[in-house]
């Protein structure tokens, strides 16, 4: 299910021709890793407990693949495995789509969703639709307050087609180098608790 952060891709470039004036599609290759205080995802606590959490991702010429894995109290180990493509509509707006498929190989049970978002520079919009008429939108957006430190803000707001919520995010991150990051974040889930949750996540 969705990071609490989202992996930086870091990528090795292919070379370009120099008799071409436009680059060569890149190869980008990332794997990411952390720890997190609780695994919160769209405002549910899906474990109390401390959570390693990793992945994988590569993307070429806007399409994406990747695979996810950590744990959820409920549900034992959780591995996903998600493809996408993006493309640049305007210099202020892109759009992806995307699917994935949320495994948990402990009790052989897995669920999948597809999605859309609209990237509108510091905004973003998304909609993923499930299965058994569930649907979730969110609304994402983000201020960079120095080099190293931004403040972002999320709204989700979720229907399965018996029970509606929404929920609310405040986080904060400092990028401590290139490779390191670390946050703190205040989830909030209709009729639910609040929860205060922090980790440290590195991408290479």
């Amino acid at each position: 299910m969705k990071k609490l952060l989202q992996s930086v891709v870091v990528g090795c470039a292919l070379c370009a021709s120099p008799a071409f004036a436009d680059e060569a599609p890149e190869l980008e290759v990332s794997a990411n890793v952390g720890m997190f205080s609780k695994y919160i995802w769209r405002g549910w606590n899906l474990n109390d407990d401390p959570s390693v959490q990793g992945g994988f991702d590569a993307s070429f010429n806007g399409f994406s693949i990747g695979t996810w894995g950590g744990t959820d109290q409920a549900s034992g180990t959780e591995v996903d495995i998600y493809v996408g493509y993006g493309t640049q509509i305007t210099d202020f707006l892109s759009i992806d789509v995307g699917w994935v498929q949320y495994r948990y190989p402990e009790t052989g049970n897995h669920v999948e969703e597809w999605h859309i978002t609209a990237d509108f520079d510091i905004l973003s919009t998304s909609y993923h639709k499930g299965e058994d008429g569930y649907y979730y939108l969110e609304v994402n957006s983000g201020f960079e307050l120095n080099e190293k430190v931004t403040l972002d803000f999320h709204y989700g707001f979720e229907d399965n087609d018996e029970n509606d919520w929404h929920d609310y995010q405040i986080t904060l991150n400092y990028q401590i180098n290139d490779t390191y990051s670390m946050f703190v974040a205040a989830a909030e889930k209709e009729r639910n608790d609040s929860n205060l949750v922090f980790g440290v996540q590195g991408v290479f």
